[in-house]
């Protein structure tokens, strides 16, 4: 049934098709990812762009290590005749679809977050194709894509009410941030020690190495922000524009200029993902208050006790 599925969508492949399906596939992976999470954090709620990106990590996490404890193979190694298209973003083993978890919990939290009709009509739509895409592309098994939407959306409805209560909490969000993201960090590095020294598996703990060094590195970035100068999303259209397309620029080069200085290790993806986290989460917002990309939040009065 699934190999059936599977040769069906290369059967009506054409041109036009690939194009479209690779560029619905692109809006499943990191780089689309962290735009939308960066527009949310840098301007329009704070405390959601938080908790959203903060899900969607969790939900990479739990989907890679998965990957590693099943270690199933690409449908494209498996099945006679069956041509993967766009291999480079098919890292990792099969089962689940990095993908479709990718856009089932950075979707299903942008529904849930911000609760608009239309908007949540779009992010379900965007669920489905990106699944669709990956089929298409014959990168994943129908099972991959189906559980990958289900742990995304189960990673949403699990986490997204407890870590928005978690972050009305700054002093305790803090505290668990500076803890919890110092753990992961170091064990995303200490897993990419272990595949470039230790002979691991490379394709089962290389994309594991990556999101773990990430979290750790945006939980430490969070915990710099708030105890250094918090930043507000505050400002007109123009400033917003601005501060989103500078931090987008900005992301982008250090992400491109890691890599090239960086050896080729699996250790220096880790270290590069963590400092794109930091980034995100901290280094960018800190920097953007000192030069007034950013306003710093207005610490509210304490009230006058009564007498």
């Amino acid at each position: 049934m699934q190999q059936n599925i599977l040769l069906f969508f290369q059967r009506i492949g054409n041109g036009t098709l690939d194009k479209a399906a690779s560029l619905i596939t692109w809006m499943g992976q990191d780089v689309a990812a962290m735009a939308i999470i960066a527009l949310v954090l840098w301007c329009i709620n704070k405390r959601k762009g938080l908790v959203m990106g903060l899900i969607l990590i969790s939900a990479n996490t739990v989907m890679n290590i998965v990957k590693a404890i099943v270690r199933y193979p690409r449908p494209f190694t498996v099945i006679e005749g069956l041509t993967g298209k766009e291999l480079e973003g098919a890292t990792g083993y099969s089962f689940p679809s990095g993908h479709s978890t990718n856009a089932a919990s950075l979707y299903s939290s942008v529904a849930v977050n911000f609760r608009k009709k239309g908007l949540s009509f779009i992010c379900a739509a965007m669920i489905v194709l990106v699944g669709l895409s990956r089929l298409y592309l014959g990168v994943h098994w129908p099972t991959d894509v189906l559980c990958g939407i289900i742990l995304g959306i189960c990673m949403t409805f699990g986490l997204n009410e407890f870590l928005t209560r978690l972050m009305s909490d700054t002093e305790k969000a803090v505290r668990i941030g500076w803890f919890v993201g110092g753990f992961l960090f170091a064990a995303g590095l200490f897993f990419g020690i272990l595949v470039d020294f230790a002979g691991a598996d490379k394709t089962a703990f290389r994309d594991l190495v990556t999101v773990l060094a990430m979290f750790g590195g945006a939980l430490l970035g969070f915990g710099l922000e708030e105890k250094t100068v918090p930043f507000s999303v505050e400002g007109n259209v123009r400033a917003k524009f601005f501060r989103y397309i500078i931090g987008l620029i900005t992301l982008i080069l250090l992400r491109a200029g890691l890599k090239a200085i960086l050896p080729t290790a699996v250790t220096s993806d880790g270290f590069r993902y963590g400092i794109l986290g930091f980034w995100i989460y901290g280094g960018y917002p800190v920097l953007g208050v000192k030069v007034r990309l950013f306003q710093a939040e207005e610490k509210q009065a304490e009230q006058p006790q009564a007498e």
